[in-house]
């Protein structure tokens, strides 16, 4: 079992910077009640999948509650569910989907937006991708598997181990910053400091994190970081490159209608 923190994630080696706490660890004791209502419940893994070498666990903060994951294909897509702001809340191992066959597919994941969408999330491998290099890219069993979603009634979005490979970048800026996510919200002035970098914004239409963190001394300059990302993680700040994280990031406010 790895935390993702401490894991290889899809063969990429990831480098955490110090977090505020100085400990890389993000497997974080029960918190309060999650916020928001899901209709679905987590499968719990069973014993012979926990044993298994591509488990991977974090707290999320999104949920208030940990997540386990079986492979990196997903885990790097909860990453990016955790840090999309447009997502109020996901599920992973929803459901089961049964084909005319007979045979059952488990989804990845479920989710809810801003805007009310629901969705169910089905990852596709590379070994299972046609027509990999042509727009008509599918799942080897596109047709049986989108014919069982119209007939449970359920809104099915395929996604491909390719595509996740190519925002790899991304993908590890959101495993940099997840664990002064996590911090973040056991600091007692967080929302204080909130304040105090949104009123800058007020000021300012963008600024670097290196200007932030001279802005704000009187604090120390891991839990700024730690709040700073924290806005961005609740969808109030975002960053102009998130390919390139470090002390001269840009971030600006997000517009209401991002």
């Amino acid at each position: 079992m790895q935390s993702v923190t401490h894991a290889t994630l899809c063969g990429e080696a990831a480098t955490l910077p110090h977090g505020p706490t100085g400990t890389t660890s993000i497997v974080a004791p029960p918190s309060a009640k999650q916020k928001t209502a899901s209709p679905f419940s987590v499968r719990p893994l069973t014993r012979p999948e926990r044993r298994r070498g591509d488990l991977y666990l974090y707290r999320s903060p999104k949920l208030s509650r940990t997540v386990e994951l079986i492979g990196c294909v997903n885990t790097a897509l909860a990453l990016t569910l955790e840090f999309d702001p447009r997502v109020t809340a996901y599920v992973e191992r929803p459901r089961k989907l049964t084909l005319a066959s007979g045979t059952s597919i488990e989804l990845a994941f479920w989710t809810r937006e801003r805007k009310g969408r629901e969705r169910f999330w089905l990852p596709v491998a590379a070994s299972d991708t046609l027509h990999t290099t042509t727009p008509r890219r599918e799942h080897r069993q596109a047709r049986d598997i989108i014919e069982a979603a119209q007939i449970a009634h359920i809104d099915l979005e395929f996604f491909f181990e390719d595509d996740l490979r190519r925002q790899s970048a991304v993908l590890s800026t959101w495993y940099r910053l997840l664990p002064y996510v996590q911090t973040a919200r056991t600091l007692p002035h967080r929302e204080s400091l909130s304040q105090q970098i949104m009123a800058m914004f007020q000021i300012l239409e963008k600024a670097t994190v290196e200007q932030i963190e001279l802005q704000l001394q009187a604090f120390h300059a891991a839990d700024v970081r730690a709040v700073l990302f924290d806005l961005m993680h609740r969808g109030e700040l975002a960053m102009h490159d998130p390919t390139r994280l470090g002390r001269f990031s840009v971030l600006t406010r997000r517009g209401s209608h991002d």
